[in-house]
């Protein structure tokens, strides 16, 4: 800021000067110019003397013409107006050269009195240029001065600060220390309580688990006690079994129906994670059949019926090399099971007449749980493998068809045909298999979602497939119907390892229904199938073999009429078989040893296609096999479940 007003005063200064200089140098100008018009004057003066000279000499000739020419009144006053004209100039320039003089005088005194005014003026400049130029190096060298002061305190103030940004840096990064340590401590804290907290979850998990477990133990041990207790006196070793026992309700019609291409046989498989080592597989399978001698056997002809004779010798294990459920030889003393096995699958194939699906698991799974031991891998029994040293009770023989007939009411035969697959048939022998594999948490959400179970589910979806099958062929009006398989162990108390199972027939007649319309008759369909139901179904088939003609007709009669009512009666009511073996059971450890298990039911006589699925592992293995070589069916069927959004790996066997 001062700088700014000494730099001003300087140039009113210097502005100062410039105006005196200017008004000297004018006033000298002046000067010069008045100097030079009193020379002038001067001269004029001069000029007009020598014309005054001249005029005085004109007006003597003048007048001596005046006198000549005209009289001396005349010429005498003529005379006097010139000479006062002559003389009256005369007096002027006399008045203006004393004006002039006098103006001189004056201008020379006023010029002077300015003069010293401006030289006042200029000294009172001078003295101030002086006072200023005075003040502006004071004014330098105390700015220096105050630089240096500046400096200094600039210097400092920068030390104090830098001591003071130390200071509070180093209270800062203390700070931050200490904010850091007290974070790091409560993130161990957190961490610890976490890890506490996990390990008291864990420890609650396991407390849960073991609970459970216990739980599950004492219900087994109790169900158990109460088998035995129940059977105690009526329990059997393998070397008390009689040599020859009958077949159950069930198994009576197969042997009239069976022919050389069709043995009516089903398929249950384990598909393991390690390959199979045969020599150990042959060693379980002998141990195993110790525990299910009423698998060992053989079927035979009597009289009036067929019936089981008991085998002394064990099956060899075969290694997999013809198609699915091909049909057994009955010549001599075979067996009519087979165990097989191919790379990584170890599978149980049976004849109906044996027994159903839940005594092929259990027989399977007590197959695999001998195995695995034989391997070294520690492997609990349970129920569901049965313990392999245990003795076999008379309960697990028994016919519970028998058993639960109550004989009183039974459903009617009658009943319209269905809707029949149609195709090119293979060769003898051949069948072919198409298997998907689903998401068990993805297909529960599907369903979900259409508000219902799985098993409605994948009902309604082959339903709804047959149905628009059938509208693209246009070749039958028939309904299309499924054959849904029932396990009558849920219903009755039975641990039967024969056959214990029946059916419930679902049927669609209308073309144009919708996938809604037909869940709708589906989830009805099943909502009837109760103990009542199920009873009836089981007086009917107890009340035909029960007949007097039938049980008093010879066998070689008996054959014939009992194929042409299965005809009638059987495979002619449905489209298709539809068999759900439901989540297969087996000790936890399981899951690390097997990957899935899969069914099969072999084609029928008349029908070319059945269906089945099963879960295991959180994988649903959903099976087709057929004996035509189209397969336009199955495309829909799972062409209908990608839609939906389900995904599925498929698998094939050509």
């Amino acid at each position: 800021m001062e700088d700014n007003i000494d730099t001003q005063n300087k140039m009113d200064f210097d502005l100062d000067i410039k105006e005196f200089l200017n008004k000297k140098n004018n006033s000298n100008a002046n000067e010069n110019d008045n100097f030079e018009k009193i020379v002038d004057i001067k001269n004029n003066d001069s000029i007009d003397k020598n014309k005054q000279n001249s005029a005085t000499d004109n007006v003597v000739n003048f007048n001596k013409i005046i006198d000549e020419k005209k009289n001396e009144k005349s010429n005498n006053e003529f005379a006097k107006s010139a000479i006062a004209k002559i003389e009256k100039p005369e007096k002027i320039v006399e008045n203006n050269y004393e004006n002039n003089i006098a103006n001189k005088n004056k201008s020379t005194t006023s010029e002077v009195i300015k003069s010293n005014k401006i030289e006042k003026k200029i000294k009172k400049l001078d003295d101030k240029k002086q006072k200023l130029i005075n003040k502006k190096n004071n004014k330098g060298k105390n700015q220096e001065k105050k630089e240096k002061d500046d400096d200094i305190s600039i210097n400092q103030t920068k030390k104090i600060n830098e001591k003071s940004n130390k200071q509070k840096s180093s209270k800062i990064k203390t700070k931050k220390d200490k904010s850091n340590i007290a974070k790091e401590q409560i993130k161990q804290e957190n961490n610890d309580r976490r890890k506490t907290n996990k390990i008291k979850g864990k420890e609650k998990r396991e407390i849960k688990e073991n609970n459970i477990q216990q739980k599950k133990k004492e219900l087994e041990e109790k169900k158990r006690k109460k088998i035995i207790e129940k059977y105690e006196n009526r329990t059997f070793r393998i070397n008390n079994l009689e040599s020859y026992f009958e077949l159950d309700n069930a198994a009576t019609i197969y042997p009239s129906v069976i022919s050389e291409e069709w043995s009516a046989g089903y398929r249950v498989s384990a598909i393991l994670k390690q390959d199979v080592n045969p020599f150990v597989l042959q060693q379980a399978l002998e141990k195993t059949l110790l525990r299910f001698p009423f698998y060992n056997v053989t079927i035979k002809k009597g009289f009036f019926w067929y019936y089981f004779q008991r085998l002394s010798n064990f099956p060899q294990v075969l290694q997999e090399k013809e198609y699915p459920c091909s049909s057994f030889d009955f010549r001599g003393d075979r067996h009519i099971f087979r165990v097989l096995y191919y790379k990584n699958k170890i599978s149980y194939e049976g004849f109906h007449a044996i027994g159903d699906g839940y005594g092929a698991v259990v027989f399977i799974n007590t197959l695999l749980t001998n195995y695995f031991k034989m391997l070294g891998i520690d492997v609990e029994y349970g129920d569901y493998p049965i313990d392999a040293n245990d003795m076999p009770y008379i309960e697990e023989k028994e016919d519970s068809f028998i058993k639960y007939a109550d004989l009183k009411e039974a459903n009617p035969r009658s009943e319209s045909k269905a809707f029949q697959i149609k195709g090119t048939r293979l060769e003898s022998g051949q069948c072919r298999v198409v298997t998907g594999i689903m998401d068990l948490n993805q297909l529960k959400q599907i369903a979900k979602a259409n508000n219902c179970n799985i098993n409605e589910f994948l009902s309604a979806n082959l339903l709804f497939a047959l149905n628009n099958f059938k509208k693209q062929t246009k070749i039958s009006k028939l309904p299309v119907k499924i054959s849904l398989t029932v396990d009558l162990r849920k219903f009755f108390e039975s641990y039967t390892m024969r056959n214990f199972s029946s059916y419930k027939n679902i049927a669609v007649d209308d073309v144009d229904a919708k996938f809604e319309d037909i869940l709708d008759i589906v989830k009805k369909d099943l909502k009837a199938i109760d103990r009542d139901y199920l009873m009836k179904n089981v007086n009917a088939n107890v009340l035909a073999q029960k007949n007097f003609f039938v049980r008093a007709m010879p066998l070689f009669l008996k054959d014939p009429v009992l194929k042409a009512c299965f005809h009638s009666f059987g495979e002619k009511l449905w489209t298709m078989a539809f068999s759900n073996l439901g989540i297969i059971k087996t000790p936890e450890c399981f899951k690390d040893l097997v990957d899935r298990y899969e069914l099969i039911i072999g084609p029928g006589l008349v029908n070319g296609s059945n269906a089945t699925v099963c879960t295991y592992n959180n994988k649903v293995v959903f099976t087709f096999s057929r004996i035509n070589k189209e397969a336009e069916f199955e495309k829909i069927f799972w062409r209908q479940l990608t839609k939906l959004g389900i995904k599925v790996y498929i698998e094939s066997n050509y």
